[in-house]
């Protein structure tokens, strides 16, 4: 199916429905190049059959293609595990699964963010952590190490939440940069 067809049969529907892959919600849409990720398989379908009209395919890499991310609760608590998970009367079965699943994502990002800091922490023996002036602080992916050379090596996002979330680390405003020290 392509976008406009996807749009037509869109319209059709009421618009406060929600989209999803039959479980998780439609959480963003990206364009594609048709290799990126594998290869995509378009259908061919005979639009003059009512039920199953599928009557071929093309395994395709040339074209673009669009690709719907989908989010359940699992990601939404992977992303943040104190996010608000609400339930109604029927969904409230899904309450001892989803605080189980809570408390075992806090026990990985303790012990991940640890893993991190101590990681951080053998970096900084050599090294400098800074971030540019103009960068928010408290934002990922705006930290870097400073080079005994004086280049920058961005630091990966675990290395950056470690230096944010341990309170191991404070921000040193100089002139050129603001420098990240042991607290």
């Amino acid at each position: 199916m392509n976008v406009e067809e996807m749009i037509e049969e869109l319209k059709k529907l009421d618009p406060k429905l929600e989209i999803t892959d039959g479980h998780d919600s439609l959480y963003s849409i990206e364009v594609l190049p048709g290799y990126y990720d594998g290869c995509f398989t378009k259908l061919y379908q005979d639009k003059n059959k009512d039920c199953y009209n599928v009557i071929g395919c093309k395994i395709e890499a040339d074209e673009y293609k669009v690709k719907l991310h989908f989010m359940g609760w699992s990601e939404v608590l992977e992303n943040d595990p104190d996010a608000v998970v609400e339930m109604n009367e029927y969904t409230k079965k899904y309450y001892e699964e989803v605080e189980k699943y809570r408390t075992y994502i806090k026990e990985l990002f303790k012990k991940s963010l640890e893993e991190m800091r101590a990681q951080v922490f053998e970096k900084i023996k050599e090294y400098k952590i800074v971030q540019s002036k103009k960068d928010t602080i408290g934002h990922y992916n705006v930290m870097s190490y400073l080079l005994p050379d004086g280049t920058l090596d961005k630091m990966c996002q675990g290395h950056c939440e470690a230096v944010l979330k341990t309170e191991s680390f404070k921000p040193i405003e100089r002139d050129d940069y603001i420098y990240w020290e042991i607290q």
